[in-house]
């Protein structure tokens, strides 16, 4: 005979008054149990580790997973941190600051140099624009020979008037018919001696007439001056500075207000001796480092006036020049640049309005270098001597 059917019924799962839990739904309140337990251990580690905000976090994932499982969501737990919550307030905890600290003062100098440059090298863009320099009214001194004939040809390719000046009258004109092939709009030459103090008005008063106003004024004639130890010779010295100072001062002073007029720029074309003293050159450093005092400390007062007249201050290595290398043979370990390539750079940069150029580029190192750390003996090894 056949039971009741209410005796056929599932056996109760659990203790008395229990939920009654379908076979399908029990694995997945087993896995909540167990889920719940790992928040429980969680909950129950160090504060120390992971903190009042980790403790919280902690609480509230195991609210979420005490609720049905429908509502349950996955949250990744956080990584631990290497350090202390009281090294993280410490910023010579971190390894760079560490590393930073046990550096030699030589490694933080070539670390911060390295670093500026990466900066500038970011941001830096070439502005320079060839077709400005078309029918550009230019008067370049030191035109005969060397970086300023190479300057020539350059302003004539871009179709420039120029006016040119330098000691020797024969080779000016040389220089000037080769520029009018080169394209130049207008070409003219003046001979003058810059060791006489009247001959920068001169000059200064003859381009402006034949050209009707200036753009640009680069001032690149220098004085002939040894490659030796200093051997006491005050008078050559004075003569040095006339012709390349004070020459460069009068020329400048007199061609302000037509600069003025046209907005127009100074370029001067100076040498790291003039920003890093170096052997054999004591009386052409001095006027190179004069150059830089002046014309920097002059673009400062422009400023504070609105001036729109821009100076252009030109740093200069070993050029492959007939008389630098002549002078320089034998007692300089470095390699000469070109003089073509030096010239355009500081075209370039004048056109560019830059308060400084360095050619070649690697000069800008040496310089901030010295700055930081100033030791003759770095420089001393590039030069040879071999005198008592």
């Amino acid at each position: 005979m056949a039971a009741p059917r209410a005796a056929l019924g599932p056996a109760p799962r659990g203790p008395p008054g229990a939920p009654h839990v379908t076979g399908r739904e029990s694995g997945t309140s087993a896995s909540a149990v167990a889920m719940a337990a790992r928040s429980r251990g969680r909950e129950a580690e160090p504060a120390a580790i992971w903190g009042a905000a980790g403790a919280q976090r902690g609480a509230v994932g195991a609210d979420w997973e005490r609720r049905p499982p429908q509502h349950q969501v996955s949250v990744p737990q956080r990584p631990r941190s290497p350090l202390q919550p009281e090294q993280l307030q410490d910023p010579a905890s971190f390894p760079f600051c560490r590393t930073w600290r046990m550096m030699r003062p030589y490694g933080k100098a070539l670390c911060a140099a390295g670093s500026l440059a990466a900066l500038l090298a970011f941001f830096w863009t070439d502005t320079f624009q060839p077709g400005s320099l078309s029918g550009a009214r230019v008067l370049l001194t030191g035109a005969s020979a060397g970086i300023g004939e190479q300057m020539a040809y350059h302003y004539a390719a871009f179709g420039a008037e120029i006016v040119l000046t330098a000691r020797r009258e024969a080779v000016l004109q040389k220089v000037m018919e080769k520029c009018l092939t080169l394209g130049a709009k207008k070409v003219f030459y003046i001979p003058a001696d810059m060791s006489s103090p009247s001959e920068p008005d001169k000059v200064v008063h003859f381009a402006v007439q034949k050209l009707g106003g200036l753009d640009y004024v680069v001032l690149n004639h220098i004085g002939v001056s040894p490659f030796q130890m200093w051997s006491g010779d005050v008078e050559h010295t004075r003569w040095l500075m006339q012709v390349n100072f004070f020459s460069y001062v009068a020329l400048a002073t007199a061609a302000l207000p037509a600069l003025e007029k046209s907005g127009g720029s100074v370029v001067v074309v100076s040498s790291l001796t003039g920003k890093v003293p170096t052997p054999f050159t004591t009386s052409y450093s001095a006027t190179k480092f004069a150059l830089d005092g002046f014309f920097s400390s002059l673009r400062h007062e422009l400023t504070m006036q609105n001036s729109n007249v821009s100076i252009t201050l030109c740093i200069l290595g070993l050029i492959d020049t007939d008389t630098a290398l002549e002078k320089t043979r034998g007692k300089v370990h470095i390699s000469p640049s070109p003089a073509p390539e030096a010239a355009l750079a500081i075209i370039r940069g004048g056109a560019a309005r830059l308060h400084e150029v360095f050619y070649p580029r690697w000069l800008w190192h040496v310089h901030g270098l010295w700055v930081l750390l100033p030791s003759p003996r770095v420089l001393q090894s590039f030069y040879n001597y071999s005198g008592p």
